[in-house]
């Protein structure tokens, strides 16, 4: 039976290990770059919370004027 020590030489191991090495730390470093890009273009949710808040002081306002038609109305 071969052993794998006799097939390969000390210097293809070192090779092979050196080459998983690279792969992993390129890998890891691929998955950092995109969060680092992907948060560049993700929008602040402070942004989000802001419109929301404008939007629902609109939609107050028009209950409120609507509000005071149907009080008039029910006056009449």
């Amino acid at each position: 039976m071969i052993n794998r020590d006799m097939v390969y030489t000390g210097e293809q191991r070192i090779n092979r290990r050196n080459w998983v090495v690279l792969v992993i730390v390129a890998a890891l470093v691929s998955v950092g770059l995109g969060f680092v890009v992907g948060g560049a273009f993700q929008e602040s949710p402070a942004g989000d919370v802001t419109g929301l808040e404008t939007q629902v002081g609109e939609l107050q306002s028009q209950l409120d004027g609507l509000q005071s038609q149907l009080d008039s109305v029910e006056k009449d």
